[in-house]
């Protein structure tokens, strides 16, 4: 996949998009897109822009919890994690995911 084609597509409808569902997907969507070419930064920008818009959507605060794991950030990733799982607790990534960081936290109990 193109990562930097469908950043520059998501970014020309952000201007148009100011609020609401598409607004949080284009973000979503661009902030994952950041992470695989590892630009944390703004991968962590969007993604934040995104759980302030939708704060109950358990794959975005993973996601954010990802690019803060992904930028050795682990206490930053840890609390995202905790909210996935707060908001989705079916989800046996999300305790992985918590695992991880609670590991690199070296938190082994």
């Amino acid at each position: 996949m193109n990562f930097k084609n469908a950043i520059e597509d998501f970014t020309e409808g952000i201007k148009y998009i100011k609020s609401g569902e598409t607004h949080f997907k284009a973000l979503f969507h661009r902030g994952n897109c950041y992470r695989q070419i590892k630009e944390y930064g703004k991968s962590i920008s969007d993604l934040s822009k995104a759980c302030e818009i939708v704060k109950d959507d358990a794959p975005a605060q993973n996601n954010l919890g990802l690019s803060y794991f992904e930028n050795q950030q682990y206490d930053l990733a840890l609390e995202r994690f905790k909210k996935a799982i707060e908001l989705d607790g079916n989800k046996a990534t999300y305790f992985n995911n918590k695992a991880l960081a609670l590991y690199h936290n070296e938190q082994y109990d």
